[in-house]
């Protein structure tokens, strides 16, 4: 899932037959986006914008920047949402700038 400012993208799988999409911006594969070239535009990240409406078949991996309509609801399955900023635990493998010691050369002088 990607999230960037104001654009939360949720991941769905199609359940249905086939869905169509009319709008908004995607998250999909390098090759997903390759067979749908004339539909869609590269915005970067694997982001597209749908320019013309856009299929998507049973099985197919797809995230939308937006809730879906209730008749494309049926046909699809949430996958994967993004947990909201204020709750995203620290790594603990993440290294805070005052404990790292600068290196000291021990060269001729």
């Amino acid at each position: 899932m990607l999230r960037n400012n104001d654009l939360i993208m949720k991941k769905y799988e199609i359940t249905g037959r086939f869905i169509e999409l009319h709008e908004g911006v995607v998250e999909v594969t390098a090759d997903q986006a390759r067979r749908r070239g004339a539909s869609l535009a590269s915005i970067g990240f694997g982001l597209y914008r749908i320019d013309n409406p856009v299929q998507f078949k049973v099985g197919e991996i797809v995230g939308i920047d937006y809730e879906p309509p209730k008749s494309l609801a049926e046909f699809m399955r949430l996958i994967e949402e993004c947990q909201p900023v204020d709750q995203v635990e620290e790594s603990p493998e993440v290294v805070k700038v005052e404990e790292v010691k600068p290196f000291k050369h021990k060269g001729k002088k």
